[in-house]
């Protein structure tokens, strides 16, 4: 069996148990009760946990959760999808490429962060820190199916699990990739 397959499953393995793990009580932050609870001798939890919520509803929550994601990214792919893909490709490179693709990115959200915090201080400019913040989120949710994307080729591209279909659905329409 390929080394790189095995990679593949066992990374997909180790996601779900962490998931599954964290969602399990001993896992939960702790939580306060919003009143003071009454415990005698007989109480089954401790008052830091009577608000906590039983493991089987927080991992529905968390893969509904997930799945909306999923289904983000994939509309994201549809709908943008030479954006998403030549977004992938600049992360090929790596090294110092993917550097200055991270600074710029961290030197956009500083700016957009001292432009909002500057236009609070003026009552015609207070739509402009919603904009900024609509905008910035946009760009990060791109950002993040691109990484998302990229590396899931690249992983079954070295399982020898993805072929490059570039066309499809539709063959007769042009690649992606050309120009």
């Amino acid at each position: 069996m390929n080394r790189w397959r095995l990679i593949v499953a066992a990374s997909v393995v180790a996601a779900s148990a962490v998931i599954a793990l964290a969602n399990l009580p001993w896992a939960q932050p702790m939580t306060w009760p919003s009143r003071p609870v009454l415990t005698g001798w007989h109480s089954d939890a401790p008052p830091w946990r009577v608000n906590a919520s039983p493991p089987i509803e927080g991992l529905a929550a968390e893969g509904i959760g997930l799945l909306a994601n999923y289904l983000l990214a994939v509309v994201m792919v549809f709908v943008l999808p030479r954006r998403v893909r030549r977004m992938a490709e600049s992360l090929r490179p790596g090294g110092r490429r993917l550097v200055r693709t991270f600074l710029i990115g961290l030197a956009c959200a500083v700016l957009a962060s001292a432009v909002s915090i500057l236009a609070a201080f003026s009552v015609q400019m207070l739509p402009v820190p919603f904009l900024l913040l609509g905008i910035l989120f946009l760009a990060a949710l791109v950002g993040v199916v691109a990484i998302e994307f990229e590396l899931g080729r690249e992983m079954l591209t070295r399982a020898g699990w993805y072929a490059d279909h570039r066309c499809w659905p539709w063959p007769s329409v042009r690649c992606w990739s050309s120009p």
